[in-house]
């Protein structure tokens, strides 16, 4: 027998239960992206994200997770050079630091370890001696200690001393859970993901921003880089994989459709498609024999099969100038139906000895006309999901040689996907995301925002208190008879969306495998709280109790975890779930 039979129930720290509305929402056939009821749809979702977040200010929605809105964040306010101070209290406070780093900034991180809240004393301390910080980054809630920071002593402080540095603050893991209003709190900066209290899959994130903050953008001399591939291409942890939280939905959708294009055969895929486009040809000559109708490509030859360059031009204007890095390319241009040949681009390269790196895009071509890389002397090819992959948008790629990684080494840095201005003034609709719209995920956004707006975002923070009330009253018996405690003591310092625990190695992980294995429960890992004694993290877990739960799903979280205790023997208290059941009935 197996008691784990039935729905699934994820306990840790994001990505959140996603309600089954939002689920149907995204699953539906693609909309227009040019026009129509997406564009409305988006234009109703902005003015909703910001009731949610406590703001009269913008948001500019990205196609990324929080790691990306980390890095926008930070792209759109500071330059190379620039001071930052980090203020953490857990895993992902240094994070966003060490991407600041990465990106040229000269951080100073104050670290107030895995168990406190900030310390304003010692924050007062750093300011004064400092006026040059451009930005104060603090973590709303940190999910790998729990740790939730008050947010308003810290721009009363800032204000005190006459300091212009911004305020940035990560509300990922506590936006629509713990309570937060960014303009009432002086927050210049807020990033936040869909993927935890907003209850959608992974894949679009927010950043949010006062009018100071886009001031401070205008003086920039850039915007930098969320893009470095080597750790994409050699994760020496799977997240890097990503750069963060993985798009999960979308993986599961692409490795299926994968395997259905290796079936069928590249090869046929492509002749598929070749007698496809032959058929819809022959009857535009026919229609244009009696009308007005015509092919925008009259060369049936140039013409894409899911959709050129003159080379003399081409050729002149590369033996005029040796200096070019890269020669860009469209493989297949969908605004024209061109279809470009690629060979010999490679080929006149190779002539004039030209070092420039042949880069082409085949977002509408690949898995839909013959293209052969390696072949074909490309360097580096990008593509993306939503085409002949055939996976909703949400997720891209970038192919790219040994050349073009050696070249990389060379850069100074890496720029801008970023830049905010065009995505909450687009002139045209793609412009909100930088290209191609998250499709599904706006559909599911706009919902789950419904939801948490027809609940209220202050019966969902009651909603939230309430629950994390009556897990702590649980952990407060289970401590009284043996090993297990909660990381922060202190009630007031803890978030609503996490609670952090400890015990004696193993038996951390030895309950995380056995709810796993024998109940359908999963709680989430020790993140960043491996010690020389406990180099894994084998006595650390957590558990996430944010967006779309209930009482009924926490007393069963809290009765199935007492459970694990008895079968691994882990030593507790006995009087959890009364307790925590009279925390609910006082309701």
């Amino acid at each position: 027998m197996n008691l784990s039979n039935g729905i699934e129930y994820l306990a840790i720290p994001g990505p959140s239960v996603i309600p089954e509305k939002v689920l149907q929402a995204m699953h539906r056939s693609s909309p227009n992206i040019y026009e129509g009821e997406l564009v409305k749809l988006t234009d109703n979702i902005v003015p909703k994200l910001c009731k949610v977040a406590r703001t009269e200010g913008h948001v500019a929605m990205y196609i990324a997770n929080g790691h990306g809105a980390w890095e926008a964040a930070l792209a759109n306010t500071t330059d190379i050079g620039d001071k930052i101070l980090v203020v953490a209290t857990g895993r992902f406070g240094h994070g966003w630091g060490e991407i600041g780093q990465k990106n040229g900034l000269n951080t100073t991180v104050l670290d107030f370890g895995t168990s406190s809240t900030i310390d304003l004393a010692q924050l007062e301390s750093a300011l004064k001696k400092d006026k040059n910080y451009k930005a104060v980054l603090v973590t709303h809630v940190d999910t790998s200690t729990s740790v939730k920071n008050e947010i308003a002593p810290i721009r009363a402080l800032l204000n005190n001393l006459n300091h212009e540095a911004l305020l940035l603050v990560d509300c990922i893991a506590s936006l629509a859970c713990d309570e937060f209003h960014m303009d009432d709190w002086g927050v210049d900066v807020m990033v936040a993901a869909c993927q935890k209290g907003i209850m959608v899959p992974p894949g679009v994130s927010f950043v949010f921003f006062n009018q100071k903050a886009k001031d401070r953008q205008k003086s920039l001399k850039m915007v930098a880089s969320y893009w470095d591939w080597d750790p994409r291409i050699n994760p020496d942890y799977y997240y890097k994989y990503f750069g963060g939280t993985a798009p999960t939905h979308h993986l599961y959708g692409l490795d299926v459709a994968l395997d259905m294009l290796l079936k069928e055969s590249i090869e046929a895929v492509w002749k598929r498609h070749e007698v496809l486009a032959k058929a819809i040809w022959a009857a535009i000559d026919e229609w244009a024999k009696g009308g007005e109708l015509k092919a925008n490509i009259q060369d049936k030859n140039l013409r894409s099969n899911a959709v050129t360059i003159d080379l003399a031009q081409l050729e002149s204007a590369l033996k005029k100038d040796k200096n070019y890095k890269a020669v860009l390319v469209t493989h297949v241009d969908t605004s024209t139906s061109v279809k470009n040949e690629i060979a010999p681009i490679r080929a006149l390269l190779n002539n004039l000895n030209h070092e420039a790196l042949l880069l082409v895009d085949c977002i509408a071509s690949l898995a839909c006309d013959e293209f052969h890389m390696d072949d074909w002397g490309v360097d580096v090819m990008v593509a993306a999901c939503q085409k002949g992959i055939m996976v909703p948008p949400g997720v891209s790629f970038v192919f790219f040689n040994q050349k073009a990684k050696d070249r990389q080494k060379s850069l100074k840095m890496v720029a801008s996907y970023w830049d905010w201005d065009p995505r909450i003034n687009p002139d045209y609709y793609y412009k909100y995301f930088g290209g191609t719209a998250p499709t599904h995920h706006l559909y599911g956004l706009d919902v789950a925002l419904d939801m948490l707006l027809k609940e209220s975002i202050e019966a969902v923070w009651k909603r939230h208190e309430v629950l994390a009330k009556a897990i702590w009253a649980a952990i407060d018996e289970w401590a009284k008879g043996g090993e297990l405690k909660a990381n922060i003591q202190d009630k007031n310092l803890r978030s609503n969306a996490v609670t952090s625990l400890r015990v004696n190695k193993p038996n951390g992980t030895l309950l995380r495998k056995w709810l796993q294995e024998n109940t359908g429960l999963t709680i989430g890992i020790g993140l960043g709280m491996a010690t020389p004694k406990d180099p894994n993290g084998d006595g650390f877990f957590r558990l996430g109790h944010m967006g779309h739960v209930n009482a009924q799903m926490i007393m069963a979280l809290i009765a199935t975890l007492e459970t694990a205790m008895i079968a691994v023997g882990v030593p507790h208290g006995n009087n959890a779930i009364n307790k925590a059941a009279s925390v609910i009935a006082e309701l």
